[in-house]
This record gives C-alpha cells, sequence and structure tokens, in this order.
C-alpha cells in the first residue's frame, strides 16, 4: 500500500521514502 510509505525532505532537500512502521526518521519541522 502507498499509504505505508511517507516521504519527508532532510536539510539537504533531498526527498526520501521511508516506511510508515519506521518512525526513527522523522521529519524536523
Amino acid at each position: 500500500m502507498k499509504s505505508n510509505i511517507i516521504i519527508y525532505t532532510n536539510d539537504d532537500g533531498k526527498a526520501k521514502f521511508a516506511k510508515k512502521e519506521v518512525k526513527k526518521h522523522e521529519p524536523n519541522r
């Protein structure tokens, strides 16, 4: 399911894909 994939951008501005199950990498706003 695409819903299980979240997109967040790093400080570098690169979009990375991570599974919702893994919340180790959360977007810092």
